[in-house]
Parts: C-alpha cells; structure tokens; sequence
C-alpha cells in the first residue's frame, strides 16, 4: 500500500505531466494558426485575457477591424482556443477552458520560445496599455454621433464597454503615464469628448447598459 508521501508524489507528477501535455497541445495550436491571421489571433487573444468583462463579438470587431461574418472570423482565428457563447440576445467570446489564459500569462515553454509563437505571451501592462487607448479610441469618436447616449452605443458597440472600464484599466500599473497624452482630451470640459463620455456612463451614477 502507498503511503501518503508517495501518493502526493505520483498526483504531482500527474499534474505536472498533464501541464506538460496542455501546453504541448496550445503550441501546436499556435503553430498552426494562418499566417495571414497570426496578428489578429494575437490581438483577439490580448484582449480576452484582460477586458473587464466578456466582450460580444460586434465589440471585438471594432477593436481589430473584422470583415463582413464577424463570428466566423473569431471562430476561424484560433478555434480551438475560444468559444462564443449565447448571453441573451449577444454572442459573447470566452477562453475554451481556464486553461488557455494561464498557458499565455504563465507558460515558460511559451515566454523562452525562440519561435514566433512567443509573441502570444501576455504581457499584463503592454495589453493593458493597447486595449486603453482602443477604449480612448472609441470614446473621442464619439461626437461624430452628436454625442453619446443612445447615439454612441448604436454607432459604436464598444462605447458602453470603453466608457465604463477605460480608467480602471489606465489605473493598472503604469499604464497611465504611458497613455498621458491621450487622457488630456476625455477630460478637457471645451470639448464634445467629455459630454459624450458622459452621455454614455455618468461616474456619478450606478452603470447602466443604454445598449438594451
């Protein structure tokens, strides 16, 4: 009979192996991603591992520009590595398993790659970074609708998303002083951008969602 010391033994060197296997079967995965489809694979990726919240399939679309069938591009991308979800009447895009975000943030086999693949490693400020100023983006072009309310999440799915979330993300590490620049104008009072943000998500009060 096992005893207890060994018993631990044999269920850590499962685990271990079955990490091993795990991250073997992500880099094959990543390996086998279309050339042509290896920079939006990359930002689809960051941008699942940090967003607030999960984020529709029309809200990635405006981050990384997709063509015409916005589902079967996400899907087509990396498949094996996400999955789009139903969440009422919105298509929503997950990580496949838990799994799959630990292997980017973590994964030494991944971050001392010496192949392209290395690129999908997450690196928490810089994706931080990018997806706050696509946010800030977002939010400038909103007086292009004469504002925001209504107008801005119909015209921009990512409105609400970006409205809501853009300062908890520019308050992750140094992400801030990265973007300083871009921060002047949401703040400056002589300008639509400031009304509009508002128009979409007043700090003053409790979320809600104009889209619905």
């Amino acid at each position: 009979m096992l005893n207890k010391d060994s018993k631990e033994a044999r269920v850590t060197r499962f685990l271990d192996e079955m990490l091993d296997t795990l991250d073997e079967t992500y880099e094959r995965i990543l390996r086998g991603i279309n050339r042509a489809q290896k920079d939006h694979a990359h930002r689809l990726l960051q941008c699942l591992s940090v967003a607030a919240r999960l984020l529709s399939v029309e809200e990635l679309a405006e981050l990384d520009w997709w063509w015409e069938d916005q589902e079967e591009a996400v899907l087509s991308t990396c498949s094996n590595l996400i999955t789009v979800a139903h969440d009422g009447d919105s298509q929503v895009v997950q990580f496949s398993h838990f799994s799959v975000m630990e292997y980017l943030t973590t994964s030494l086999h991944l971050t001392r790659s010496n192949e392209d693949i290395a690129r999908f490693h997450i690196h928490f400020e810089r994706v931080y970074t990018l997806l706050t100023q696509a946010y800030l983006g977002t939010l400038l072009r909103l007086d292009e609708c004469g504002g925001g309310g209504n107008n801005g999440t119909e015209r921009f799915s990512l409105a609400g998303c970006a409205a809501q979330h853009w300062v908890d993300h520019a308050q992750f590490e140094q992400v801030s002083s990265r973007i300083r620049d871009g921060m002047d104008d949401p703040f400056d009072l002589f300008k639509p951008h400031f009304a509009a943000w508002l128009g979409v998500h007043d700090i003053d009060r409790p979320w809600f969602d104009f889209s619905h």
